[in-house]
């Protein structure tokens, strides 16, 4: 895979993972702190900056320590490097099934949506609370992260630019929610609740095709048929 379609795939995992409701509330509850919070438009746009560089800054230390710690035990990191497709595949299709929805999972996590009770208006606690709403999985972020984006650094060896740019997927829309203030309309935050109403055909759409290269790849590499 070429460095521009891993770097895409990464960053749309991001944006997948933004649009679930999960991220979708804590960045609307995230950006309507920051609103309220700073009035000058120079120091919002800062603080957003911020709040996405605290996302950024926790994906990327989670991928690289996942990624970095598993190559380097030894033994492991020579049969991920050897034999990754003989793991890839089951890995991509029990994704897949679980971003369809087939094998529904009730586990719901519980994060606070009003964040002056726990961070001040300033840069640093913007920051703050990136790292905080960023380490609130929920059921479909954490399959994309763990499930998806995890694997792709270890297969490509990417362990901080592949999780960086994740990170950058999941909280580039508060950015582009200040950009419309500074511009005077709101059309990117009705753009981005359109696109949390299809949050499930793209949700779908990415499912079907990890579980079809999943298969190609269990069908190919495990049970060579073709």
């Amino acid at each position: 895979m070429s460095s521009f379609l891993l770097a895409a795939s990464a960053f749309w995992l991001g944006i997948l993972s933004c649009l679930s409701l999960c991220t979708i509330a804590t960045n609307t509850a995230a950006f309507s702190f920051l609103v309220q919070s700073f009035t000058d438009w120079k120091r919002l746009f800062r603080a957003s900056l911020s709040y996405t560089l605290g996302r950024v800054l926790v994906y990327t230390v989670l991928g690289s320590a996942l990624t970095l710690g598993l190559l380097s035990i030894p033994g492991v990191s020579s049969t991920l490097l050897r034999d990754f497709n003989r793991f890839l595949g089951p890995i991509l299709v029990i994704v897949g099934v679980f971003l369809l929805d087939w094998v529904p999972i009730s586990l719901r996590v519980s994060i606070p949506l009003k964040p002056e009770r726990f961070f001040r208006p300033d840069l640093l606690h913007s920051f703050l609370m990136g790292t905080f709403f960023a380490l609130a999985f929920c059921p479909v972020a954490a399959a994309l992260f763990f499930g998806a984006l995890v694997p792709l650094s270890i297969e490509n060896r990417s362990p901080f630019l592949l999780p960086a740019l994740y990170g950058l997927g999941t909280g580039l829309p508060i950015v582009g929610l200040v950009f419309s203030l500074r511009l005077g309309t709101l059309a990117f935050s009705n753009r981005l609740f359109v696109l949390s109403r299809w949050e499930g055909v793209l949700r779908g759409l990415t499912g079907g095709v990890f579980v079809l290269v999943g298969l190609y790849l269990v069908f190919t590499v495990l049970f060579p048929l073709f």
